[in-house]
């Protein structure tokens, strides 16, 4: 049976958030690993509607070119992937919700602001099609913005976000938060990116919560860890 992998989400703008990121002072490496070098390739979602041809969504965090060696294996017999869509010629769009701590600490050695200036700068190349949404969260999590095109939009949002000096950091609830959002635009591919330089310590959910609530969605997880706090980030619950 001839399969078809029809889908194909090449990540360049989730990929430039995080570089956004890993290019401060205040970024943490630990995300990238070994493995992290080449690429990573990652299933996203199959469809089978059409037994004769099916349709993968991957995605993939290396170099598009090395996609050309992609091949596929059935019934142990190799298959070579001969049709490779890019996901946003597909007819098809990313949706990313930034989740962002405003914990106490995040007043510390400019985090906060060099942080929200990361995010304005990607809020600039939003690429046609794509939408980004802000939650915030310390004590409670808060929408800053809903899904939106609209750097405007966006950087009055970053704009209104200040960390309280007493803010503790409810994670998980504004993990949560950031889901729900979704579920006004079921035709996005969902994507969560954590901002954060702690671990959660108030938060109704658990941490069994959070994740579940992220793999019944579907999306995508990323996070960058500030380490301007040696040892508050809970590098072991974000894996």
């Amino acid at each position: 049976m001839k399969r078809r992998w029809g889908q194909l989400a090449y990540v360049a703008f989730i990929c430039s958030l995080l570089l956004a990121f890993f290019g401060s002072s205040a970024s943490s490496a630990k995300a990238e690993d070994e493995g992290a070098k080449d690429g990573m390739l990652t299933i996203r979602g199959i469809d089978g509607t059409d037994r004769k041809a099916v349709e993968v969504t991957v995605l993939w965090t290396g170099n598009a070119t090395d996609l050309s060696k992609m091949a596929l294996r059935e019934n142990g017999a190799e298959r070579k992937v001969t049709d490779l869509v890019d996901f946003r010629e597909a007819g098809r769009g990313m949706g990313t919700v930034i989740v962002m701590d405003l914990s106490g600490s995040m007043n510390d050695d400019g985090a906060l602001s060099r942080a929200k200036a990361a995010v304005a700068e990607m809020a600039e190349n939003i690429p046609e099609g794509d939408l980004m949404a802000v939650v915030s969260f310390s004590n409670d999590p808060e929408v800053e913005t809903a899904f939106t095109s609209s750097a405007g939009q966006i950087n009055a949002a970053l704009e209104g976000m200040a960390a309280p000096s007493d803010g503790r950091t409810a994670m998980y609830d504004g993990i949560r938060k950031a889901v729900t959002l979704f579920e006004t635009r079921p035709a996005l591919q969902p994507n969560i990116l954590l901002v954060t330089d702690g671990s959660d310590d108030v938060s109704g959910a658990s941490l069994e919560e959070a994740r579940a609530s992220v793999v019944s969605a579907g999306a995508a997880f990323f996070a960058v860890e500030l380490t301007h706090m040696d040892g508050e980030v809970d590098s072991g619950a974000i894996r």
